[in-house]
């Protein structure tokens, strides 16, 4: 019997089922890595913009925990669900059944 290829896959972390989680993880990265972008140009360059300053030390921040916020409210939902399908008794649906 030839062994299931799923079986060697690394799968997500169960944090990641969620789609809310999934962005949330997403748009964290992204401030992540807009942080860093525009850091790295506020300090290198000879004349800076205020601006950029505005978006490296306020508005990056700001969607980094808004990132975080996300997947700990996809988190949150994905657990209170998975919970109430759990105590749901079988004759209201859980079956899968009609």
């Amino acid at each position: 019997m030839p062994p299931e290829e799923s079986s060697f896959l690394p799968r997500p972390p169960r944090l990641f089922y969620n789609w809310i989680s999934l962005a949330g993880a997403v748009f964290t990265v992204g401030s992540v890595f807009a942080f860093f972008l525009l850091f790295g140009i506020e300090a290198f360059l000879p004349h800076s913009n205020p601006y950029v300053g505005l978006l490296v030390y306020l508005i990056a921040p700001l969607c980094f925990f808004a990132g975080i916020a996300l997947i700990l409210a996809g988190f949150l939902l994905a657990t209170r669900g998975a919970s109430a399908v759990r105590a749901m008794p079988l004759a209201l649906g859980r079956s899968g059944k009609a």
